[in-house]
């Protein structure tokens, strides 16, 4: 399922975060000695780039430990959104639950209160890794206690050399929330919607939240009005939006405090 790709090397120690860290794999945490609860923070397919840094310094500013991870610089890649990619997104997967299982063996990090933020290729392992059956065949003894998915692509159609693919599954057991952009046409929030509707009305624990003026990436201010076709052959355009992205880090972190029990 998550192919021969290597397992990645984690950092041996955690960094303080400061004006001149930069976007890199790295756990960040709080001043002191904790335990503090910690997030799993997964990029985009196109890797790390400053908004990532932008999440990490908003975790650590609410007291959590951050591990951003690098499922493709560090293995010398560009991109995984380009099929067939490399690293695919049951090994993206499998990445995020290797790092719950490395953060737990430090002593400032509070065991059970890890969660997951992802964002677009993130988010979709985001909804990957909040399944129980995926947990069972990648990492028996690994799961998050909470996730938040950033406008995840929950389908995929069926195509030339591609079976279609609902990313949405439905066995979740796990808080999961994910936050969806109106105007996304990379990642449409209708193919969300009705099986997030299934799953709440059989009381599985999910909520979903859609921004009705905000596009793919509204959090990305290091690509604001890029412009591109994406590999389904959509016509795509990122828009920074300030005001939607604090709302966003409003929103998922009390999210995160409530499901988590942070105080």
């Amino acid at each position: 399922m998550a192919g021969q790709t290597p397992d990645l090397t984690f950092p041996a120690q955690a960094k303080e975060i400061d004006l001149l860290s930069r976007p890199e794999m790295a756990i960040w945490k709080p001043p002191g000695d904790g335990p503090f609860p910690a997030l799993v923070i997964v990029h985009s397919c196109g890797g790390l780039r400053a908004d990532i840094l932008d999440w990490a310094r908003a975790a650590v500013e609410r007291g959590y430990v951050a591990f951003v991870i690098d499922s493709i610089g560090s293995r010398g890649l560009k991109s995984v959104c380009i099929p067939p990619a490399p690293v695919n997104l049951p090994r993206g997967t499998k990445d995020a639950y290797q790092a719950l299982a490395y953060l737990k063996k430090f002593a400032f990090v509070d065991r059970e209160r890890v969660g997951l933020l992802g964002f677009s290729w993130g988010g979709m392992v985001g909804l990957l890794a909040s399944s129980p059956a995926y947990a069972e065949v990648l990492a028996p003894d690994a799961r998050f206690a909470a996730v938040v998915s950033f406008y995840p692509l929950c389908h995929i159609p069926a195509g030339p050399n591609r079976a279609a693919f609902d990313f949405v599954r439905s066995d979740y057991d796990r808080p999961l929330l994910v936050l969806m952009a109106g105007k996304d046409t990379e990642a449409p929030p209708a193919d969300c919607l009705a099986p997030l509707q299934s799953l709440k009305d059989r009381g599985a624990p999910v909520e979903w939240h859609v921004y009705p003026d905000a596009t793919h990436c509204f959090d990305c201010r290091s690509i604001d009005n890029l412009r591109k076709v994406d590999f389904l052959g959509n016509q795509v355009v990122y828009h920074y939006n300030k005001n939607i992205t604090e709302a966003s880090i409003t929103r998922a972190f009390e999210y995160l405090h409530a499901q988590m029990k942070v105080k």
